[in-house]
């Protein structure tokens, strides 16, 4: 679902919760705004403001250096916590939904007293950076609309900087504030000796989005931990070599990796390595003078290694800390999916704040450095390829790029302004769903994230009813399904193209909206389309012989369903099996085991009516209306991948459909060898089997006590 749909969505339901102090709370506060704003923009004439006009911004700035003091100690605000030293006032929410992010322009000029530019041109890789901000949403031309402001003064690399000099020219930028809503990116921070684990400038209140933070350096919740990017290793596509690498077993368990060691870890590593058995190598750089100075190269045991493809032949890369906190050893292994081992007890890794490395890295404390032979040879083989596969995720979403790293620390200060729009966990750290994807270990996400853990029950359900000329139970459905308490309107899907619907006063009178649409062609699928009159979050899809369920049961499967509004909710369950050929079958027999049921009667969400009309494999669609089948086993194949989840049945009502209502294509003597052949064929499209069997099944509280039928909430509920 697009993300402004979504955000739309949020408001119509915060909108229908607000409640009166809510609104008085939102009028007091806009006066508090406008009285600021008044304030700031007209200060009195006993004290002048000092805060520049944005249109100062456009003036060259002229830097004396006489005064430079090599002791200076810098001051960074080390109690910063967002809401202390972030401005969120002056965030509005724009129409896109982003914050506005300035950048001070590149033309702006820093300049000696002689005339002459203070810094050396931009870096490749810092014009990449501002690049990404300018041709993104979030970018904000207009400083006075600006939430956030990045200075066109490049802090990448604290070896190229004069820290003097850049704390000088921070200050004196026009909107500084004491860094207040401004970011700093840096990707190398600390120099010879002392190599400190954050930038060190006078940044003040300044968000530093900087790689290599320790957690005693990282203001957590406030700074934006990134990795350390380095383009000389970078492999293009790397994916397809990863992929391909998981069709054979990878030769070496562990690399470890370069680096300038600490001391004791150097000595550890080696003693390890030389007196254990494991298939394992130790990375150094070349001595031969021809390679010494190449990147691309590395060296173990007098060979020879294009790099960073050698890690590709590794399960475990083992990632220590060294005279730095952190070197790109680290987006080198993930980038060929090679499962972190990190032996560091104070690093703080990339966007540590809302991935979870634990699903793709190993944490080794540093006193128990020598017990990572024992570790790695412990975990199983289908352990190691879901974090690989995670590893290589992060890597290629989050941090394969300048482009993508920045705006991926654009978002997360994004949902620390408004948290309320904030992605969760699962978007963070679970892959989007590919539906050819074969893997069937790969781990999947959960349903979109508008999709409300707890929806408002108040909303209801809207039935959607498919009928072709069966008039008479159609009349007798719509009454049972209009006794339903939390029925919010009915919607009859007309799929007789050679016979008009009944005029409007042949139809039943029930106290719930009733919408008839009348559809352009013979097709199951029209049952399954996100028709603009389904207005709910809920959806009961309904055939219209389901002449025997009754209100108490829809009552109750919805309910349920309000539990569980990711999953496939219904009545009539049915199971997949392997028979002695090793192909999949429909099995209708009454048991207790379920992996789908059918939507003639099932709730799910109207978020997968969009998926199976815009979203399905176009081969399984063209399949169940050419040959009228198979519909309801294409949704549960559908939700069933999305969630990775099996489907819930409710009651343990099996019989549903009325025995003499007439013809139905489910009466075909080959109906069920169809079903055969779709179970077998919707794997062959989707690459996988995502069904789920589960025995398990919702039943009403006191459904079966014996207890007056008074006290039973839902008492009209079914045993067969």
């Amino acid at each position: 679902m697009p993300e402004s749909l979504y955000r739309q969505t949020f408001r119509s339901c915060r909108r229908k919760g607000m409640r009166v102090e809510h609104v008085l709370f939102a009028i007091l506060g806009g006066l508090l705004l406008v009285s600021f704003v008044t304030i700031t923009a007209f200060p009195s004439a006993e004290t002048p403001s000092s805060k520049p006009a944005v249109s100062d911004i456009d003036v060259p700035l002229v830097l004396d250096l006489t005064s430079t003091s090599p002791e200076r100690k810098f001051v960074k605000n080390t109690s910063c916590r967002f809401h202390k030293c972030f401005d969120v006032l002056r965030c509005g929410l724009r129409e896109d939904g982003k914050l506005g992010v300035h950048i001070y322009p590149t033309s702006w000029r820093i300049n000696g007293v002689n005339g002459s530019p203070l810094f050396a041109p931009l870096s490749k890789q810092f014009i990449q950076l501002l690049e990404a901000i300018e041709s993104s949403g979030y970018y904000e031309e207009n400083a006075d609309e600006a939430c956030l402001f990045v200075p066109a003064i490049e802090t990448l690399n604290a070896n190229r900087l004069d820290d003097e000099l850049v704390s000088k020219a921070l200050g004196r930028l026009p909107l500084w504030g004491g860094g207040k809503n401004h970011v700093l990116f840096n990707f190398l921070p600390g120099k010879h000796p002392e190599y400190e684990t954050a930038l060190y400038l006078e940044s003040g209140e300044a968000i530093i989005a900087g790689a290599g933070f320790s957690t005693r350096s990282y203001r957590k919740g406030f700074d934006v931990s990134i990795p350390m990017f380095n383009v000389l290793t970078k492999v293009e596509d790397a994916g397809p070599t990863v992929e391909q690498s998981y069709q054979k077993e990878r030769p070496l368990v562990l690399v470890v990796m370069h680096g300038n060691f600490l001391p004791d870890h150097d000595t550890i590593l080696d003693s390890i390595l030389e007196g254990n058995s494991l298939s394992a190598i130790r990375l150094r750089r070349c001595e031969d003078a021809a390679v010494r100075n190449n990147a691309r190269k590395v060296c173990s045991s007098g060979h020879v290694y294009d790099y960073p493809e050698i890690l590709v032949q590794a399960k475990f890369c083992v990632i220590t800390r060294g005279l730095r906190m952190v070197s790109t050893t680290l987006l080198d292994a993930v980038m060929m999916g090679c499962v972190p081992v990190i032996v560091s007890d104070t690093y703080v890794l990339p966007f540590a704040d809302v991935l979870d490395w634990k699903r793709a890295s190993l944490f080794i404390a540093e006193q128990s450095i020598g017990e990572i032979p024992t570790i790695v040879q412990q975990i199983p083989p289908n352990v190691w390829r879901s974090m690989s596969k995670q590893a290589f995720f992060l890597y290629n979403y989050y941090m394969s790029s300048m482009h993508k790293i920045t705006l991926t620390t654009l978002r997360i200060i994004q949902d620390r302004v408004f948290d309320h729009y904030a992605l969760r966990y699962e978007n963070w750290n679970l892959p989007p769903t590919v539906m050819s994807t074969a893997d069937p270990d790969f781990i999947r996400p959960p349903p979109p994230l508008f999709i409300p853990l707890a929806p408002l029950q108040s909303t209801g359900f809207t039935a959607l009813i498919l009928t072709y000329d069966r008039i008479e139970i159609l009349y007798k459905v719509i009454k049972i399904v209009s006794e339903t308490p939390s029925l919010a309107k009915i919607v009859v899907v007309w799929n007789n193209q050679e016979k008009a619907p009944p005029p409007e006063e042949e139809w039943p009178k029930v106290g719930k909206p009733l919408v008839v649409i009348r559809t352009s062609s013979n097709k199951l699928s029209n049952r399954f389309y996100p028709y603009d009159a389904i207005t709910t979050e809920a959806v009961l899809n309904l055939d219209d012989d389901m002449y025997m369920v009754t209100p108490d049961e829809l009552e109750f499967g919805y309910q349920v369903w309000c539990e569980f509004p990711d999953r496939l909710v219904g009545f009539p369950g049915r199971v997949h099996v392997l028979d002695d050929d090793k192909k999949w079958k429909y099995e209708s027999e009454w048991t207790n085991e379920v992996s789908m049921v059918l939507t003639g009667a099932a709730f799910h969400h109207k978020f997968y009516s969009h998926a199976y009309t815009y979203m399905m494999p176009a081969d399984i669609r063209d399949w169940v209306d050419s040959h009228m089948n198979c519909e309801d086993i294409a949704m549960n194949f559908l939700i069933s991948a999305y969630t990775h989840q099996p489907v819930v049945k409710v009651t343990p009502r099996k019989h549903f459909k009325c025995p003499n209502c007439g013809t139905s294509i489910w009466n075909n003597t080959d109906h069920f060898q169809r079903r055969n052949y779709c179970l077998n064929y919707f794997v062959e499209v989707f690459g996988y089997m995502p069904l789920k069997t589960v025995d398990f099944r919702a039943d009403p509280v006191l459904f079966k006590d014996q207890y007056p039928t008074n006290l039973k909430r839902f008492p009209a509920v079914g045993d067969v």
